[in-house]
């Protein structure tokens, strides 16, 4: 919860900054009070008719007397009492143009009390939010307090603004840091991970065109086999692809499985049906001395070979 200062210690954290920074905080309260004001406003009519002269209204200005604002004053309501705040408005379609003090909304723009309170309450808060904004200045607040190192660029231009004054963030706005910070860290992973996965879509390819035209080269060898031709191309990648020098006909069944869309039927025994011609395949390499054959497991029937 933000604490709220007093005048006498706004005016001596405010007294530190450039004259830039205060017209840029001035400037901020202006327009977040105006904002406000409009957007009430707007959603009211957009509700109650377009036609209604009642939300006609907009804020031009909300001046402060001072916290010496009982005895040197120049602001007053239109009823004439004395005011430290002054709401200045203007009728959009008259051009008519009244100050006021906060209890007098109702009866001189025809703004019902409801709405009125709303937008009291709203310009409090944006008020509230330079208090946020001081006492950070006077804490010595940087975006390291907040966990945030490198900035991305694209920022908001609201937030973009308060770091090219050196203005510390409103917290509101560092939750939208930090939400814009994951999304962009989200995408840039995403990005990696799309150009890795093309990179290994490219060299795939290129593998299997090597396959291919590898397995061109085997024409005598390929009658022997009761392999799919597309399968026992995929045999060939798998061997250029494999990343050791010893493998499983097990291994090369599971790769045809996964890459190259084999039947994934299996005996009850656990082995692939497509291991028998797998391995009629496998011989036929082994005859072209591409690999070799090491040994059998006579208990699971697993066969292992070695690339040449």
């Amino acid at each position: 919860m933000t604490l709220h200062l007093n005048d006498k210690k706004r005016q001596i954290i405010t007294s530190s900054l450039s004259a830039n920074q205060k017209e840029f905080l001035e400037d901020m309260l202006k327009r977040g009070r105006r904002t406000i004001f409009a957007n009430i406003l707007a959603k009211e009519k957009a509700v109650d008719g377009a036609g209604s002269a009642t939300y006609d209204w907009e804020l031009l200005d909300y001046l402060d007397a001072g916290p010496n604002w009982q005895n040197n004053s120049s602001l007053y309501c239109m009823c004439g009492r004395k005011l430290r705040y002054q709401y200045v408005v203007q009728n959009r379609k008259t051009n008519d143009i009244v100050r006021f003090g906060r209890d007098h909304f109702r009866e001189h723009t025809g703004i019902p009390p409801r709405l009125a309170n709303q937008i009291i309450k709203g310009i409090t808060e944006i008020d509230y939010e330079l208090d946020e904004i001081l006492l950070k200045i006077n804490d010595g607040w940087t975006l390291a307090d907040e966990g945030i190192g490198q900035i991305p660029a694209g920022l908001p231009n609201d937030i973009q603004a308060h770091l090219d004054y050196e203005i510390p963030l409103l917290d509101r706005q560092i939750s939208r840091l930090k939400k814009l910070i994951q999304v962009k860290m989200e995408q840039e992973q995403q990005r990696k991970k799309e150009a890795l996965e093309r990179e290994k879509q490219n060299r795939l390819s290129q593998t299997k065109n090597r396959s291919i035209q590898e397995y061109n080269s085997l024409s005598p060898i390929k009658r022997s086999s009761p392999l799919d031709e597309e399968l026992e191309i995929g045999v060939i990648h798998f061997i250029y692809t494999w990343p050791e020098s010893d493998f499983a006909a097990e291994d090369v069944c599971e790769f045809l499985v996964q890459e190259y869309d084999a039947p994934a039927d299996r005996f009850s025994t656990g082995k692939y049906r497509i291991f028998g011609h797998v391995c009629i395949f496998l011989e036929s390499l082994v005859k072209a001395k591409k690999i070799e054959f090491i040994r059998k497991d006579n208990l699971t029937m697993e066969r292992f070979y070695h690339i040449l």
